[in-house]
């Protein structure tokens, strides 16, 4: 967490299956502005409710912004995290400043990026699907870090942003996360779009190997107060390979007309 009095106030939230950890670059850069990183539910530190929803996301970003006493932050999404910002936005205008998406979508069944395993678990039982799970995450994982350092993934990044995620409970906490992501929910707030006011800044990584380059595109045409910056040679992780480009287009967006 960076802090300061009377700063513009952030809240960052990671995706699947990462954690706080992930904005930890993008912090330690972030000069003039109170930022806080928390682990969502179900993630990192943080214990897995029982039926994870989008509205219990919710819940737990309207009591972080209660307990950090934080008064219409921008909110900042990477990945699923991106899909609770823009959706808690809309549900609750008053309570946010601005939007910050990166590398996330609203169009497609939230389940794509892990194909249908969190669908098995009611059919098969959780235990083959977190074996599944487990398997197609190895492949996923090793792509999408493969796209953050061309060549070569270290292991030490590999080991930081999924070691909580080594056993069954922690894995099978993040399927039904996923779980509580149905289709018809997403298209219901997806048809809400055009009516958020909110300034919204798309920041994405131009090389990222799961979302189509449709998708920032596509954001910022159903967004009526959006801009669009694109972060080069990044993928899906812009906030590990370029947090000095992502940490200073965050600061600059802060402190701009359009940012609040």
């Amino acid at each position: 967490m960076t802090d300061g009095t009377n700063w513009p106030e952030m809240l960052l939230l990671h995706g699947i299956p990462t954690h706080s950890a992930l904005w930890r670059p993008v912090l330690e850069r972030l000069d003039g502005v109170r930022a806080i990183a928390p682990d969502l539910p179900g993630y990192g530190n943080t214990a897995s409710p029982r039926n994870p929803n989008i509205v219990v996301y919710h819940r737990f970003i309207s009591a972080m912004l209660t307990s950090e006493h934080m008064h219409a932050p921008i909110l900042v999404g990477h990945d699923l995290g991106g899909l609770y910002a823009l959706t808690y936005a809309i549900a609750h205008p008053h309570r946010v400043r601005a939007v910050v998406l990166l590398n996330t979508t609203i169009y497609a069944d939230p389940l794509v990026v892990l194909g249908l395993v969190p669908l098995l678990a009611p059919i098969f039982g959780e235990a083959n699907a977190w074996l599944a799970g487990r398997a197609r995450y190895r492949e996923l994982r090793q792509r999408g870090l493969a796209s953050i350092y061309p060549g070569a993934t270290p292991q030490d990044t590999i080991r930081a942003l999924t070691e909580p995620y080594g056993n069954s409970s922690s894995w099978l906490a993040v399927l039904r996360s996923l779980r509580g992501l149905s289709p018809v929910r997403v298209l219901r707030w997806r048809s809400t779009m055009p009516r958020l006011a909110l300034p919204v800044l798309i920041l994405w990584g131009e090389g990222d190997p799961y979302f189509p380059a449709s998708v920032p595109e596509r954001l910022y045409r159903d967004l009526p107060c959006a801009q669009l910056h694109y972060v080069r040679d990044a993928g899906h992780f812009p906030m590990l390979s370029h947090p000095d480009e992502v940490a200073n287009t965050l600061a600059d967006f802060s402190r701009s007309p359009l940012g609040g």
